[in-house]
């Protein structure tokens, strides 16, 4: 994935150890392949072990999600597949 024209605003940052949390207010950008995410807010949780998104609004062109993600994994390298 090669993500292009990213604009975000993050606020109460927070790093402890290899444990980050923080409020995404609004992010937009755009994928080489053409997805366009309009909107996207949440609380974000990430660990070693995994990501977690509460109160997560999501937007592109053709859907809206909104709800809680949990994405559980053994390692970060677990994660190339996707990244």
């Amino acid at each position: 994935m090669q993500w292009r024209d990213i604009n975000a605003r993050f606020r109460n940052v927070r790093v402890d150890k290899d444990n980050v949390t923080c409020r995404i207010d609004r992010m937009t950008t755009t994928e080489r392949s053409g997805l366009e995410v309009r909107k996207m807010q949440m609380n974000a949780y990430v660990t070693h072990s995994g990501i977690s998104c509460t109160n997560m609004t999501l937007e592109t062109a053709d859907s809206k999600l909104v709800g809680d993600v949990l994405l559980d994994f053994s390692s970060w390298k677990s994660m190339s597949h996707f990244v």
